[in-house]
Order: structure tokens, then sequence, then C-alpha cells
């Protein structure tokens, strides 16, 4: 999250987020870096006289109308829109721009009949396309040694590395570049380097199915680990910067960090055992990216349950999460329950909720179907707040398997991805 007018620091730099004055919500922010400063004014009303009768009417306050008026002009790159008012900021605001600024503006949002009038004001118009890009600061030893740690940091298995370590790897590691449509590593080929994408995007074929990988998405880890054969051709989409790790340097930090290892020990085991299968049957997670899927696989423990065996009884202590792989599973005390007494299984168990069967004119409650393949099962509440569980939850069928991911794990993963966060608000299960 980020607060506005507060600093927000992330990666060496320092942005500070602002409300603009529009019809709608809108945020504009400037960013310090090495020196360096740029604004962006999002879309916005801004014209002194303008904003001085609106605090003369009671429409904006006296803070909010100076806060307007103090437009950090001094910024080495305004991109600043310009547009009709009262809603955008016409062009002769500029004329109030102190002159040794203005030829730090660039204007966006603005429409083409505008354009030389603009110009003839000696204000420059931003254009589109890389070609026009305006550089700031040129790339430096030390910009790429911090890119470097951001790209680690945004890796799941890699955040927990101290800086030490982070380095460590920085120095045994080597960054090749790939042009579109190289091959960064062929199917059949021997195992011997894990992948990490620095820049650009790569795919990965499996038949007529194409996965696409981006900046922060790391791959070939399974043949690294386990010395097999690489299972796919890895082709780079577009121009593609490479970290690559060969499997001597990282078997050292395996053995050397027990977090590292057990998250690599789970993902190889879940990979194997059909986890990929499971995720692609349930309605949310098989939405999450591959750099995302990878990440919950990596808490992922396999466990086996025999007819009526218990994955966890109510009144324990919520601990873990689960995702079913094969056989079905229960509530006992909702899906063996009597259908003409069954409460809903709810932190209010006094209010009671019938669901019905559509084909009985709402006369019978409708049983509930056994849980199976690809459900989510995850008392996001309960793991949260150390509560009891309300439910049972026991095999049905002679055989089942599920994956289990711990309570720690569950919640850094849902804190990390809201939007998982947001679909287990409204229940605890997800099909």
């Amino acid at each position: 999250p980020v607060f506005i007018e507060e600093p927000t620091y992330w990666g060496g730099a320092s942005f500070r987020f602002f409300y603009s004055l529009h019809a709608i919500p809108c945020v504009g922010f400037e960013v310090s870096f090495e020196g360096k400063r740029m604004v962006y004014s999002a879309d916005t009303f801004f014209e002194p006289e303008g904003l001085n009768k609106m605090c003369e009417r009671g429409i904006l306050s006296p803070a909010r109308r100076d806060a307007l008026l103090n437009f950090p002009w001094s910024c080495d790159l305004v991109l600043h829109e310009a547009g009709v008012p009262p809603i955008h900021t016409p062009l002769t605001a500029f004329d109030s721009v102190p002159t040794e600024y203005r030829s730090n503006i660039q204007l966006i949002h603005i429409g083409t009949r505008d354009q030389p009038d603009a110009e003839s004001r000696g204000l420059k118009v931003c254009k589109s396309g890389v070609e026009h890009t305006t550089v700031l600061l040129t790339r430096t030893d030390t910009q790429e040694t911090l890119r470097f740690l951001q790209l680690i940091a945004s890796v799941d298995i890699f955040k927990s590395f101290p800086i030490p370590q982070a380095l460590e790897l920085l120095l045994m590691s080597s960054q090749v570049k790939y042009e579109p449509g190289q091959i960064i590593a062929e199917k059949g080929s021997p195992g011997d380097k894990f992948l990490i994408i620095m820049s650009g995007e790569a795919s990965v074929s499996f038949g007529r199915t194409k996965k696409l990988f981006k900046v922060g998405d790391y791959l070939g880890e399974i043949s690294v680990i386990t010395g097999d054969r690489r299972s796919a051709t890895i082709v780079a989409e577009t121009l593609c910067t490479i970290v690559e790790v060969d499997k001597y340097a990282f078997h050292y930090f395996l053995q050397r960090d027990k977090k590292l290892h057990s998250k690599m020990s789970c993902l190889v085991s879940s990979r194997k055992d059909g986890s990929w299968h499971a995720i692609a049957r349930n309605s949310v997670l098989r939405n999450l990216s591959a750099a995302q899927k990878t990440s919950l696989q990596a808490f992922m423990h396999h466990k086996f349950f025999k007819k009526d065996d218990v994955v966890w009884r109510k009144g324990d202590t919520a601990k873990c999460a689960v995702l079913i792989l094969k056989g079905d599973f229960v509530f006992e005390e909702v899906h063996r329950a009597d259908p003409y007494e069954l409460l809903t299984a709810t932190r209010h168990p006094h209010k009671a909720v019938a669901i019905y069967d559509d084909d009985d004119d709402g006369q019978n409650p409708a049983p509930f179907e056994p849980l199976s393949t690809g459900v989510f099962i995850c008392d996001m509440y309960g793991m949260s707040t150390n509560s009891e569980l309300t439910v049972t939850l026991i095999c049905d069928s002679d055989e089942g398997e599920l994956f289990q991911i711990s309570q720690e794990n569950v919640l850094g993963f849902l804190d990390a991805n809201p939007m998982m966060m947001l679909a287990l608000l409204r229940s605890v299960l997800i099909i």
C-alpha cells in the first residue's frame, strides 16, 4: 500500500503520491532517484485564478488549494496534462510557470488541434514510442547491481536471502541476452542451469499449450535439482535478459539455505504429484500467473488419506489450508447431517440458511455434493486469528489425496496475492 503525501521507498527511489483535481478521483506522483526528479500530474485542473475562486466559494479548503498550487515544477521532467477546463488544465495556465522550468515540461492528454498553440508557447508535446524516451540517468554499475537485487527480492524463493547471500548469487551468476525466437534451452538437453527472467518474455510449449513467463519468473528448477533432462523447450518471445545460475552454484545455495531447500523439495514433489492438475481444476487458482502458481507449489505438502481419516477436527485451531487432488472429502457436520436440520457451517450458527433443490419447488433441502479435485479449502479468518475450526473435514472415499499448505505460508501467500484474499473473504471454499 501507499499513503497519500507520504514518501514511499522502492528500489532506492522515493515516491510521493498526491491527489489531483478532476471529475473522478485521480492520483499523480513525484519520484526522486539519484539526484533526479520527475512528476506526473494525472488528469487535473490547474489554473491559479480558478483554484483561488474555488477556495473563495468554499469548494476547496485553503490547504487543498495550496497543495494544488504548489505543484513541483522544478522537477527535471514534468509530465503534465493539458485539455479543456474545468476538468483539465488550459494552455494559458502554463504562462504562470517560472520561465526556468518551462523547458522541462512535456504535455500529455492534449488534443491534436491544440498542439500547434502549445508549441507556439514554447511547450513540448510528449510523443509516444520508445524512440522518444527521455533519459534522465545513464546506467551505471551501481544501478545494474541494484536492478539485480530488486529482481532477487521479487523472486519468491529468494525473498529471505540476506544482502550478503544475494550479492553472492550475483557473483556466481551470469546475464545472457537472447533475441526474439532464439532458443534459451532445448527439450532433452541437460538441466545444467537455473534461469531467471530479468527482462523480456519467454515461452514454454507443451503440445498445443504455450505458457508465457515474464520478469521475475524462473525456469529449469526441476531438471537442475533432479538431474533429469529438460522436459520442454524454452524460447525467447521478445528480447530477453536471462540470469543463469549453473547447477553447481544452485546446489551450493540449496545446501546452505534450509528454507530454500525446503521450498524446492516441496516444489519438485508437488509438480511430480499432480499439483498442476489440481490447480487447473480450480476456478481462481487456474488464473494465477506462472510465478504465482510456482510460488504456491513451493509450499505444498502431499498427503494421503483412507476412508473416514480426519484431515482436521472441529475445535482444533486452524493451522493449514488444503487443495484436493483426488478422492472425495466432506465436512462431517454438513454433508452427513440431516438435511431437514442442517444449518450452514458459518461463524454464526444461529443464522439458518436452507439450500433447496431447484427441481423440488423449494420443498426439500438439496444434499451437498462431496468436495473433490480442485477444491481449495482455507479458513482465512481462523488462521489469521488462531480461532477454532467450526467443522470436521474427513475423507469420504476409499482413498484420497490432497496438498496441505501451512498457516504461515498461506497467510504469506495471501498477503502477496490480494486477488486470492478477496476470493476467500466470501467463502472458505473456492471450487
